[in-house]
């Protein structure tokens, strides 16, 4: 296993020790830290700062700026006692390099899952604490067309003496929540109703749903819903197996506001052409640099990678480029950034509100 001190994570001139936090499990009620090993191999001084982040995270590097060959830290910290979080989290912050008058973008991720702190329980109250149990824990939801979607339900009940609460239900991508019982009375049972709508999936179906409750003896329920695509219907580049799928710029826009937190847009023009105009959140990885599979690489391979370039005519050598990386899911926009343009999508945000009166996009994210 490699040495946590080495520092093996590339994103441009800057060395990490890693750009992904992996936590584990963690109650609400503690807080705890990891620290990210960081040179600057530039030889010019590299500035690095952070984005927009949810409140119970903190991020920071110990110095502002790092001299070239300098070594740094960048500390996290998770504090859930920030605010009344349970759950699943799985949370992109985006990092910005500045090295005099370029600058480029990339991100860190940190995930965890947090659990209720049932540590001030006496035994007396445990006994009388709620109880969840499920009838089932698998739907199979059979062969799936990606045009259509399948309603599923999964039946509990609350065996347990005082009100069994249902804190929050995390699901993955192409499954949504359309209803849940939040309270159970004793005795009483209750659905949980999901929508499967696995458009962008093209093999198996394996998801899972954890429910949180304030059951202290299983505050946390992981259900399953499998199934298989209707493969006959997959659109895809050529000789690209199930990893790269050629999407419409509207396609594409859909797929970032449904997965917003879950997705990498990849710019793979050139700097100056990127720094000219981009889609916003988008990263500027240019295709012809050396390094350029590395910088990849060094990516989350747990996002999905949305990539485009001028006009959409590099499919076939992104291809080659990628076909041996363990990437999730990668979507290549048709039409590159021009067809992005011609579409009149917003070029500065990836909200409904930003595309006013264009009827179409308005029209998809219904």
């Amino acid at each position: 296993m490699p040495s946590p001190g080495k520092l093996r994570t590339k994103l441009g001139k800057l060395r990490l020790s890693k750009n992904r936090i992996k936590l584990g499990n963690i109650l609400n009620s503690e807080v705890i830290s990891d620290t990210i090993l960081i040179k600057n191999t530039a030889t010019v001084p590299m500035k690095i700062s952070f984005g927009e982040h949810s409140d119970i995270l903190q991020i920071y590097t110990l110095k502002d700026s790092l001299k070239p060959q300098e070594k740094g830290k960048i500390v996290i910290t998770l504090d859930p006692t920030q605010g009344k979080k349970y759950g699943l989290l799985d949370e992109r912050i985006p990092l910005t390099i500045e090295e005099g008058n370029r600058k480029r973008n990339y991100a860190i991720t940190v995930s965890a899952t947090i659990l209720e702190d049932f540590s001030y329980l006496t035994e007396k109250e445990r006994k009388k604490a709620p109880k969840i149990q499920f009838e089932g824990y698998v739907a199979d939801v059979g062969v799936i067309s990606k045009k259509e979607s399948k309603t599923v339900e999964f039946y509990y009940k609350n065996i347990g003496k005082n009100d069994l609460i249902i804190r929050t239900i995390d699901v993955p991508m192409g499954v949504s929540v359309i209803a849940y019982d939040k309270v159970l009375k004793k005795n009483r049972k209750g659905t949980v109703k999901l929508e499967v709508k696995p458009k962008y999936f093209r093999a198996k179906l394996n998801f899972v749903v954890n429910v949180f409750s304030n059951d202290p003896n299983r505050s946390m329920v992981s259900l399953k819903i499998i199934g298989k695509m209707n493969r006959k219907e997959n659109t895809k580049l050529k000789n690209s197996g199930e990893k790269v799928e050629k999407v419409s710029p509207l396609d594409a826009y859909k797929i970032i506001n449904e997965n917003f937190n879950d997705i990498l847009i990849l710019d793979i023009r050139s700097e100056k052409k990127y720094n000219d105009d981009h889609i916003k959140h988008a990263i500027n990885l240019d295709f012809n640099a050396e390094n350029f599979k590395d910088l990849l690489n060094a990516m989350d391979k747990n996002k999905i990678l949305l990539i485009y370039d001028d006009e959409g005519v590099h499919g076939e050598k992104i291809l080659k480029t990628i076909e041996d990386l363990e990437f999730k899911k990668v979507y290549y926009l048709a039409g590159g950034f021009h067809g992005w343009k011609k579409e009149n999508l917003s070029l500065s945000g990836m909200r409904k509100n930003s595309l006013l009166g264009n009827k179409k996009a308005e029209k998809i994210i219904e």
